[in-house]
């Protein structure tokens, strides 16, 4: 993945969505978020309400605290990343055989995706 066209590509509003996105998936509130940075506790309420912009460096420690890669963050299709990810670990797991099986049966459901 190349993350530099993933950040060139993004707007403030798509970077705000995804910290929004990670800090619910993660069960973090706001108040939290915030304070984990070291901010009053409506400093991300504020900036996921376009109240103010974002730093590099700002995002950055958001990031961190989120606990998220900046590949998974930065990722086209960052909601669905963990499980591209754990499809990935399993089939580099899988003989040969298994993985000419499951590109059969892959190509059998979805011909369109067949390359040659």
């Amino acid at each position: 993945m190349d993350i530099k066209k993933e950040m060139e590509k993004l707007t403030e509003n798509g970077v705000i969505e995804r910290i929004w996105y990670f800090r619910t998936e993660a069960h973090i509130g706001s108040a939290e978020l915030s304070r984990r940075l070291g901010k009053s506790d409506n400093y991300i309420a504020k900036l996921e309400s376009h109240d103010f912009g974002l730093t590099v460096k700002m995002l950055c420690e958001i990031i961190e605290a989120l606990g998220v890669s900046y590949e998974r963050f930065f990722a086209p299709d960052y909601k669905h990343q963990n499980v591209n990810n754990e499809l990935f670990h399993i089939i580099l797991k899988m003989i040969p055989a298994e993985r000419e099986a499951l590109l059969n049966y892959i190509y059998t459901v979805h011909p369109e995706f067949k390359t040659e």
